[in-house]
């Protein structure tokens, strides 16, 4: 058993070494990526609310 978890701890730490990492530049340009996109979509989202309010609005109205 304790020899099972050694080679499987073995095997972990050899994937780990494959990990391809990404660099600091990689890493801060996704980061405003994401936040952009967030953006977008938050004020997409709002804007479709506001469209089917105002729509759900009109017709409960007549």
């Amino acid at each position: 058993m304790i020899t099972r978890i050694k080679q499987y701890l073995r095997g972990v730490r050899a994937e780990f070494g494959k990990i391809n990492w990404p660099s600091q530049a990689e890493v801060f340009s996704l980061t405003i990526l994401v936040l952009v996109m967030i953006i977008v979509l938050t004020l997409y989202t709002g804007a479709l609310d506001a469209l089917f309010t105002r729509l759900l609005q009109f017709f409960i109205r007549g």
